[in-house]
């Protein structure tokens, strides 16, 4: 019997599929490219760059592998030109499989990434930790400054009156009332960002990016704190670089996601194997119409009856109907 062309259950898992495959490749990608990279649009700076490459990357390839899989049950089902439309079938079998060699490529990204979520996790929060530990050495550096000052307080002024009224002036240069409340602040952020650790969070880059943006932004704020010269201090001691280890440790596991190799990955392979399978569902379930006499690989056998219902340029069929007329119980078959 002829089948017409229907929506089924097929193509509600060629959808499902379809879903999960943009969502990894949106994520291959977004890992691929620099999470700080900008554009200068005349006088705008745009940022989130990989987010829109990897939208725009993703959503193409999508579209291809929907035309493709929709064109194919098209060309499986036609009533017509049998010859021309089983070469057209494996022409458009042959381009879905290149497309999905190419979508294979940021999807396998991916799991190459979440292979190494351990280490990814571990490094993440080791640079957490070591945001945390700059106001820790701010605390340890202005202490020993201090230390140092109130010595010199205890030759300078006999009264104490005089001594505590510089104490608390050094103090607050070097941690004023705003301070605890910015390493306050720094301390709920850091947690609310640290709470996004995984390979599967879609803003993971994003966040890295934003964490580097606050920690410089906070290294600044201690510098210019602790290079205030204090009352009767003659030389300023050096100020280290607060932000130098968390951004190298953040900055290493930004190159991580990006030069990460592509590797054989067997949980990789078998979903990729499932996944793109599963968008062929719908080709797979759409019958031929009886009087074709190809398949994806040849020509097959008719019987008699079957010959005489093939359609041949010019040639009659054994009911005496021109080739091109259709059986009323074909009449409402999608043409290709």
């Amino acid at each position: 019997m002829n089948e017409k062309l229907r929506f089924s259950f097929g193509h509600v898992l060629a959808f499902l599929s379809l879903v999960f495959i943009l969502y990894i490749t949106y994520m291959g990608v977004s890992y691929w490219i620099d999470s700080e990279k900008v554009w200068h649009l005349g006088g705008t700076i745009v940022t989130g760059i990989n987010f829109i490459i990897a939208g725009i990357v993703s959503f193409v390839l999508a579209i291809v592998l929907f035309y493709l899989l929709m064109k194919l049950q098209i060309v499986k089902a036609t009533i017509s030109g049998f010859q021309r439309g089983v070469m057209t079938e494996r022409i458009f079998l042959g381009l879905f499989v290149v497309a999905c060699i190419l979508t294979y490529i940021p999807f396998s990204h991916f799991w190459s990434i979440q292979a190494d979520e351990k280490e990814v996790k571990a490094e993440f929060n080791t640079a957490i930790q070591s945001a945390r530990d700059i106001f820790t050495q701010y605390d340890e550096l202005t202490g020993e400054r201090i230390q140092t000052m109130e010595q010199s307080l205890d030759y300078l002024f006999k009264t104490p009156v005089r001594r505590e009224t510089y104490r608390r002036a050094i103090r607050l240069q070097l941690v004023p009332d705003d301070y605890r409340q910015l390493q306050k602040d720094a301390n709920v952020w850091l947690t609310k960002a640290g709470n996004g650790n995984s390979v599967w969070n879609i803003f993971l880059t994003g966040n890295i990016a934003q964490i580097k943006k606050a920690i410089s932004g906070w290294s600044d704020k201690l510098r210019e704190m602790y290079s205030h010269n204090l009352t009767l201090e003659t030389d300023i001691p050096p100020c280290p670089d607060f932000s130098e280890k968390p951004l190298g440790i953040l900055t290493a596991l930004g190159k991580r996601y990006q030069s990460k190799r592509m590797t054989f990955d067997l949980l990789a392979v078998l979903l990729a194997l499932v996944s793109f399978s599963l968008l062929l569902t719908p080709y797979i379930i759409q019958k031929r119409n009886t009087r074709n006499p190809y398949t994806l690989f040849g020509k097959k056998e008719l019987s008699g009856e079957e010959e005489g219902q093939v359609e041949f340029t010019g040639v009659p069929g054994p009911s005496g109907k021109n080739p091109t007329s259709m059986d009323k119980d074909n009449e409402d078959i999608l043409i290709y």
